[in-house]
């Protein structure tokens, strides 16, 4: 399991998403409101998606445009409880539609799993290391 993951807030812009994708190397962040809940995963096939998007956009400001006006084109969250087994974590990620499983304790996000933390486990050997997140 990846620790902490990254975030992003809903009222970050396109830009700002990009370059937390490019600086990070990630390929799935999850979406924040204020409260620090998430409303869903950006990954970075969404966001080029999002770019396409905007660019139809009938509006003086496209560059203005924050990720609280695409929500609806995020990915759902898919999470688990710390304590749970880890085929929890399988069964979740493989209905997952980014194949992404953020980890929470007490509601709060704690880690991240995607295949590459899952592969060497099931390939009989130890859990990726907890080096990388998100992606």
């Amino acid at each position: 399991m990846s620790p902490t993951p990254i975030t992003i807030s809903t009222y970050a812009t396109l830009e700002m998403a990009e370059k937390i994708f490019a600086e990070s190397r990630f390929t799935a962040i999850p979406v924040v409101d204020q409260r620090e809940n998430i409303v869903g995963v950006l990954t970075d096939f969404i966001l080029v998606k999002l770019f396409l998007h905007r660019a139809s956009v009938k509006s003086a400001n496209k560059s203005g445009l924050n990720l609280l006006y695409f929500l609806d084109k995020l990915d759902p969250i898919a999470t688990i409880e710390e304590d749970e087994p880890i085929t929890s974590a399988f069964k979740v990620m493989s209905l997952s539609p980014n194949h992404r499983v953020f980890v929470t304790k007490e509601g709060k996000l704690s880690g991240a799993l995607s295949p590459k933390d899952v592969i060497p486990l099931l390939a009989g050997g130890e859990p990726r290391a907890a080096q990388s997140s998100n992606d």
